[in-house]
């Protein structure tokens, strides 16, 4: 019995988080999601994702969505019906992506260009981290 109890302690332990962001285009009428899903032993592993789809819970769907591996802060900002995207890597374009929004992706190239970023996010950009 004791060792069950433990077992359950360590199930909830070990369960991913997500977090998700609701992003409106009302020119568009639609909405895409960043969403966040961190696990592992000690949350060492991590998956971003911009989605149509608004299920907090997911896995990682590279055919649909864009997809993020690793962990790094996702700088963004809306422009009538584009989403630009900094982030420190371009993820492939996936092929069933489907969304009236242009996905503008930008990479940064260094720390620098990246707190430049940052001190923009204060005013008219967003931060997803």
């Amino acid at each position: 019995m004791k060792a069950e109890q433990e077992f359950t302690v360590w199930d909830e332990t070990f369960k991913p988080t997500y977090i998700i962001e609701q992003i409106n285009f009302p020119k568009k009428e639609e909405s895409l999601y960043l969403k966040r899903k961190t696990w592992g032993i000690t949350g060492n592993h991590q998956t971003t994702e911009i989605s149509t789809n608004k299920e907090l819970k997911f896995e990682t769907d590279t055919l649909s969505n864009y997809v993020f591996n690793g962990f790094s802060e996702i700088i963004y900002k809306v422009e009538d019906s584009t989403l630009i995207i900094y982030s420190h890597h371009k993820p492939k374009v996936p092929i069933k992506f489907e969304s009236k929004i242009k996905i503008d992706l930008r990479e940064y190239k260094n720390n620098a260009e990246w707190k430049d970023l940052r001190k923009k996010a204060e005013k008219s950009y967003q931060i997803f981290e």
